[in-house]
């Protein structure tokens, strides 16, 4: 997949789908590029920011409950509908699917398809993965306490949080975090931590308020 990009992500999409296969640096460099265009402060969202967000105020696994069953309620995540997709395309799949279908196979959905969280924010959960500014750290001690981003003095694997229309529906929960390319890591060994990109990997980005 390194020979596609965010304009070419294997699959179709429209200017209301989420940017997809697009790596840290292109990130970076997209937020950059907007906040001189526009003027304002964007940024990468924070870990911390991105959890309260997808949390909004619920302490279950997702932030509509517990039950996986109502993923495709809010969510574009591995389904029946991908299921069938794989089966008649490859035949095999190592891909983990909840047995529900929300009809849009093994390609991003448009942003706002699903149902909000209580916060009224779309897609916290699966589409594509997000990455956040924070450095990879397996643990949280020494976790900064005001929200800000965890980072490290050389150069690191970055987080990505949310799950994806591809990745086991477990990964979608609000407390799940991975480092950089999360289900191909043995992949991203000949490549640099932040310019790898994947067909399942966005970002969302944060603007501080005055």
């Amino acid at each position: 997949m390194q020979s596609k990009g965010w304009d070419d992500p294997n699959y179709d999409q429209g200017d209301d789908h989420p940017v997809a296969c697009i790596s840290w640096n292109d990130s970076q460099d997209f937020i950059m590029w907007l906040a001189e265009k526009t003027g304002k402060s964007y940024r990468f969202v924070t870990e911390a920011e991105w959890e309260y967000v997808a949390r909004a105020g619920s302490s279950t696994r997702y932030h509509f409950g517990n039950d996986e069953k109502d993923l495709c309620d809010y969510a574009n995540v591995p389904d029946l509908t991908a299921k069938a997709e794989m089966a008649k395309n490859e035949g095999w799949s190592p891909w983990l699917y909840v047995d529900c279908n929300d009809g849009y196979g093994i390609q991003s959905a448009p942003v706002g398809s699903y149902k909000p969280n209580a916060f009224n924010v779309y897609d916290m959960h699966g589409n594509v993965w997000e990455w956040v500014e924070d450095c990879y750290i397996d643990n949280f001690n020494g976790a900064p306490k005001d929200g800000s981003a965890r980072m490290s003095e050389r150069d690191c694997d970055y987080v990505v949080r949310g799950g994806s229309l591809s990745a086991p529906v477990a990964a979608s929960r609000s407390a799940m975090r991975f480092a950089g390319v999360t289900e191909l890591r043995g992949a991203a060994a000949e490549k640099a931590p932040k310019e790898w990109h994947n067909f399942n990997l966005g970002l969302r980005v944060a603007m501080t308020l005055d």
